[in-house]
């Protein structure tokens, strides 16, 4: 009924707009005939009032498409942000496919570079040494391991040879050195906090520098091993929490109140043999029954068979690094070691 253009027209152009596309059009009309209405709803209009009209109903229906349409806003908005969300978690999914595919490639490839294969035992104490690798291997049940022996008898190779060797090869193998804990737990809060911190994590607000999640290396050998270098410089309470993590198989992050499952492999290395670690008091009675299996590394001066060839092997291992000839272990070298 409008000069030049009528109701519907102007509704069309305005839904034609992008800047008043989302306004919602109500009509006031005195054709409230079926055609009329029709005709409205085509356009883009989305109620309708009759004249005569009270100010009150025009009031009530503007308030009320308003709402709709704010919700509807929210709605869009909040269906925009969980296809963004979905978009993350689908990049993030196949991120994690790639990273468990790669990780399990490189888990092969540290399988023979880590296997019994790859270590020299000629000597009759060092293939009884791998027995009990072997059999600490195919314990099914992942047994705590503790390996003791001198300095630089090789503590950690045979550690990463159980590891690489049993059902959670596919899995991680995280090491910590139990020197670089902190050890007076017993008489300062801070580093009671920063050890549980390094081994068990902690939570966003469990401390005031815990400005972020973070997990301990318990929980980063999930599903694999984790090799406790030095076991006696754990200190003892802090060797009483991994017990009860080892005992109930969860753990939880300083600031959590509730454990989380958690399947870990305990593997620790000692310079001490059992009994000495317990008569100086530096390993728990819990810890201690938790081992099931003891594996005694002997030196080098107890194993002298093997000198030869662990001589031939770093000297080729040396000779590839430094891309010179491969020397050769002259008669008179292996007799000396006779």
């Amino acid at each position: 009924m409008m000069p030049g253009i009528d109701g519907y027209e102007v509704c069309r152009r305005l839904k034609a707009d992008p800047d008043t596309r989302g306004a919602p059009v109500i009509f006031i009309t005195a054709n409230d005939d079926a055609e009329s209405l029709v005709k409205g709803f085509q356009a883009g209009g989305v109620d309708y009032v009759g004249k005569p009209f009270r100010d009150e109903e025009v009031v009530m229906r503007v308030r009320t498409h308003l709402e709709i349409a704010r919700l509807n806003r929210e709605l869009k908005r909040g269906i925009q942000a969980l296809q963004e969300k979905n978009s993350q978690l689908e990049k993030e999914i196949a991120l994690r496919r790639l990273i468990k595919t790669q990780l399990s490639d490189m888990a092969e490839r540290d399988a023979l570079s880590w296997g019994l294969d790859g270590l020299i035992a000629r000597s009759a104490t060092m293939k009884t040494v791998m027995d009990q690798v072997r059999t600490a291997q195919e314990d099914s049940g992942g047994g705590a391991v503790i390996i003791h022996g001198a300095a630089g008898t090789g503590k950690e190779l045979l550690a990463r040879a159980i590891h690489y060797g049993s059902p959670r090869s596919g899995g991680p193998f995280v090491q910590l050195s139990c020197s670089d804990l902190p050890q007076d737990v017993m008489t300062s809060i801070s580093s009671r906090t920063e050890a549980l911190s390094m081994l068990f994590g902690h939570v966003v607000g469990a401390f005031q520098e815990a400005t972020e999640d973070r997990e301990g290396h318990y929980q980063l050998a999930a599903g694999g091993t984790l090799y406790l270098s030095g076991i006696d410089a754990m200190p003892v309470p802090l060797q009483a929490g991994l017990v009860r993590a080892m005992e109930t198989g969860s753990a939880n992050r300083l600031g959590e109140t509730m454990s989380l499952p958690v399947d870990v492999r305990v593997i620790a290395g000692s310079n001490f043999d059992l009994p000495q670690l317990v008569a100086d008091e530096l390993l728990h009675d819990g810890l201690q029954r938790r081992f099931t299996h003891e594996i005694a590394l002997p030196s080098l001066c107890d194993r002298r068979e093997d000198i030869p060839d662990l001589a031939r092997y770093f000297a080729t291992r040396a000779a590839r690094l430094l891309g010179v000839p491969e020397p050769e272990v002259t008669v008179a070298a292996k007799e000396m070691t006779s």
